[in-house]
């Protein structure tokens, strides 16, 4: 969900349909930990969560 000051994306309680996309996204984010722990500004669930969501849809994310 979204914070309602700032529009961040939180980490919290999810419901994900049953599928191989969201399982990917799941073990994505979980795998984050060791990249994020390395960024000074970061931590283990929003700072992972955040870096993950640019990462995962950095495709549909591109300009032309």
């Amino acid at each position: 969900y979204e914070r309602f000051h700032n529009a961040e994306i939180m980490a919290g309680n999810y419901a994900l349909r049953v599928s191989a996309l969201s399982a990917r996204f799941m073990r994505g984010w979980e795998n984050m930990w060791l990249i994020a722990r390395q960024v000074v500004f970061s931590n283990s669930d929003n700072g992972a969560l955040h870096l993950h969501m640019v990462m995962f849809l950095q495709d549909e994310l591109a300009f032309p």
